[in-house]
């Protein structure tokens, strides 16, 4: 076993549990990445033992268990195998319950309906005292397959005022507890349960699956793995808040020799397969390219051996639509607060931009159709398309959403002459108010796209349908 390896499944290890089944659970059980055979469950115990998952259908029982201590915040996570497609399973774990459906096989023709959208908690948008977040109970009704949380599920490096005095909630009250921000593990660990402590939230994630990413407020404003390896101090800094995220959020192991690989792809029946790709923690450090010249810029995004799996991974699928999930967006500048001097933080910038083109050019030479890119992190909904041959005819799609809580910006406009010449169909936003909102693709037994854009009352505001290219075989 690698050290790293032994370093996060440490986390999961206890020396002071009695092994006595933990009857009390604070949280969960929540559901996390699915498929026809497999799910990830994980709750959280009031105290060290073992927490035992029994899951139900009407076809079999499963019983898993997992050991949690104070390392660990008492909070762990089962793999769970051996199960059914597209199956309804209610699961217990001590004096809670939770549920799900496994996905259908993937050679299986079936609808679909999923869920995204990113930013929950920050600039001071905590849980309102009066209404809570009710964004996720209109997402909740939603009755959705699952949901994709495109990262910054907790703003660690931004303080939550409760007393109305914020500086884009003032007058508003927040639920108290979290009026600094994150230094310590335990910081963090309580920034996730203040969340959980929000009952349209813990229930949402209690009943749809909630495929995970993080971006960068679970670290840090604007993280990479090169900006905060730099430094000893920042190094300890994203140590304690790399083992909070794993802790409170039921992620697969995917390597041994990587444990913290969270790059992955999933299958949903014949008609759509997702590549989930980490914009972080492979990133390069932005540097200019030549003394003087700004702004600085990324040498990669994905990094070498992350864009040759979407690479390869793409290419290969059999899937009708081939949906890229990108915790940013392709063709708007991001970055706070003067990305102009030290860099931008999107796919927009120019370094990144250049990868993206291999990327995409990787895609055409190899006769690539109905591809989708779902991107978050500009704080307004958006649609687009992208014609980089100039042909007349769209060769992808890119839907944004969010945010779920935190501040709503106005749109921006996508990077002048940008090589893959995006077209904006769609954006929608105002600077500050409450403008919270999600998007919802549904995946029609035919292949049509269906894609809207909701907002927290469980409004529509925008919506628009896609038919994919169905080539004879």
């Amino acid at each position: 076993m690698s050290p790293m390896l032994k370093k996060r499944m440490k986390l999961f290890e206890s020396d002071e549990s009695d092994e006595l089944e933990c009857e009390n659970i604070s949280y969960g059980p929540n559901v996390g990445d699915i498929s026809c055979t497999q799910a990830h469950l994980w709750a959280r115990a009031d105290g060290p033992g073992v927490m035992v998952f029994h899951l139900e259908s009407d076809r079999h029982t499963i019983i898993e268990k997992v050991v949690v201590s104070k390392a660990n915040d008492y909070a762990g996570c089962v793999h769970v195998k051996r199960l059914y497609a597209n199956t309804f399973y209610s699961v217990t774990v001590g004096n809670q319950k939770g549920s799900f459906t496994t996905f259908p096989l993937e050679i299986e023709k079936a609808p679909l309906k999923f869920l995204f959208s990113a930013c929950i908690g920050g600039q001071g948008y905590g849980r309102p005292v009066d209404t809570g977040w009710i964004i996720f109970k209109a997402m909740t009704e939603r009755n959705a397959n699952f949901m994709l949380l495109m990262g910054d599920s907790i703003y660690a490096d931004d303080k939550i005022e409760s007393d109305g005095t914020g500086m884009f909630r003032e007058g508003i009250f927040m639920v108290p507890g979290q009026e600094e921000i994150c230094m310590k593990k335990k910081d963090f660990f309580a920034r996730y349960r203040y969340h959980l402590d929000d009952e349209h939230y813990s229930n949402f994630l209690l009943n749809v699956p909630t495929f995970v990413m993080w971006d960068d407020h679970e670290i840090l404003d604007d993280w990479g793995r090169a900006k905060l390896s730099i430094e000893e101090k920042t190094a300890a800094y994203m140590k304690k808040a790399r083992e909070a995220f794993f802790s409170y959020w039921p992620l697969p192991h995917l390597s041994d020799k990587e444990p913290f690989r969270i790059y992955r792809k999933f299958r949903c029946g014949s008609n759509a397969e997702f590549f989930y790709i980490d914009c972080r923690q492979y990133r390069s450090l932005h540097k200019c390219k030549s003394e003087g010249v700004l702004p600085p810029i990324m040498r990669t995004m994905l990094g070498y051996t992350q864009k040759k799996w979407l690479k390869e991974s793409v290419q290969n699928s059999t899937a009708l639509w081939k949906i890229i999930v990108s915790t940013v967006p392709l063709s708007y500048h991001t970055g706070w607060p003067n990305p102009e001097i030290t860099g931008y933080d999107s796919w927009a910038d120019e370094g990144a931009t250049l990868e993206l083109l291999e990327i995409i050019d990787h895609f055409q030479e190899h006769n690539v159709k109905n591809l989708l890119f779902i991107t978050s992190d500009v704080h307004f909904p958006s649609a687009l398309s992208y014609d980089p041959q100039n042909t007349g005819d769209p060769a992808f799609y890119e839907f944004g959403a969010g945010p779920m809580s935190s501040l709503p910006l106005p749109p921006s406009t996508p990077v002048e002459n940008h090589p893959l010449r995006p077209t904006v169909l769609y954006s929608e936003g105002v600077f500050g108010g409450d403008f919270h909102n999600f998007g919802e693709v549904e995946i029609e037994e035919s292949g049509r796209v269906r894609y809207k854009v909701i907002d927290k009352q469980g409004e529509e505001h925008f919506c628009i349908s896609l038919d994919p290219v169905i080539e004879n075989k």
